[in-house]
């Protein structure tokens, strides 16, 4: 009886102490785990001195009409609660009845929490924060326009982070000094991006900004090569035939870079990718001039049905 107790009392302590220690090491790493997020949180606050926001644009909402990004945040029997992506992350809602104009048997089969919607703005009242949207209203072609201009507004947000950091200066503040007077001044800063990128001097705003906003403009936006398309037509009417144009075609390939693609008897393609935009379409018309040599030579004929150009 005396051994039963003894057993038992050290199988308790035994167990006891187990259990200490696994709730020792989950306390371990709770305590670095959390110091260590918090560290993070306080060294990119000190070290970065500004703060991020999901703010692409000068107006703090959108207008009746406009397209924007969405992401799902919660979908009830009544509708489905969004962020709006490019205004700081507002909150906005999708009724049901404009979900879609078809007829559905589950919310998940149109729209679930988490994914990325393209919207139609209803109504906005900025005085009470509503913001009613439709995705029923919303065509295959409105949901590429709006996602190609969520893109460009991406850049330009990424461009102005990087400056925030650069010139450790709020994102707000870089946004009020340059991006919506771009915004204002071309109808959008990535178009004066893209100015900016093929000509220095047709934005004079940027670099009277900063050049290190024309270096990452340059980086970003400027093509490191240049793709040049020529279409022509090649013809041997005589008992050389596919021969000849083949010939003729080989002889220019040969020589030149290119590369040449069948659209349709006897209309070819001519493409060529250089890194100095302007050898392009000299290299492509000398390229012609070859081919054009060769057929002849061989009965045949050639014509540029469209002329170089930039792809």
């Amino acid at each position: 009886m005396t051994i039963k107790i003894i057993l038992k009392e050290h199988c308790l302590l035994l167990f006891s102490k187990i259990i200490g220690r696994i709730l020792f090491k989950i306390d371990l790493w709770y305590y670095f785990s959390y110091k260590s997020k918090s560290n993070m949180a306080t060294t990119n606050i000190e070290d970065t001195k500004f703060e991020l926001q999901e703010r692409y644009y000068e107006d703090l909402y959108p207008q009746e009409g406009d397209y924007v990004i969405v992401k799902v945040k919660e979908v009830t029997e009544t509708g489905a609660y969004v962020y709006l992506l490019e205004y700081n992350n507002i909150e906005g809602m999708i009724p049901i009845n404009e979900f879609t104009n078809r007829r559905f048997k589950s919310f998940n089969k149109i729209i679930r929490e988490g994914r990325v919607e393209v919207a139609l703005v209803l109504a906005v009242d900025k005085d009470k924060g509503y913001i009613d949207l439709s995705k029923a209203r919303v065509s295959t072609e409105d949901v590429t326009k709006c996602q190609q201009k969520w893109s460009r507004a991406k850049s330009v947000q990424t461009a102005m982070i990087h400056m925030s950091i650069f010139l450790s200066l709020p994102l707000l503040e870089i946004h009020k000094q340059i991006t919506w007077p771009l915004y204002k001044k071309y109808g959008s800063a990535y178009e004066a991006f893209l100015m900016y990128a093929q000509d220095e001097n047709s934005v004079s705003e940027i670099d009277a900004f900063h050049e290190e906003l024309g270096k990452t403009i340059k980086k970003k936006l400027q093509p490191s090569s240049f793709k040049y398309n020529a279409e022509i037509d090649v013809t041997c009417l005589n008992y050389r035939g596919i021969e000849a144009v083949k010939e003729s075609l080989d002889c220019a390939s040969e020589i030149y870079p290119i590369s040449i693609t069948l659209i349709r008897p006897p209309s070819f393609l001519i493409s060529i990718t250089v890194s100095d935009k302007e050898q392009g379409i000299t290299i492509l018309n000398e390229a012609c001039d070859v081919i054009c040599k060769k057929i002849r030579e061989l009965g045949g004929s050639m014509t540029v049905k469209v002329q170089p150009y930039l792809v």
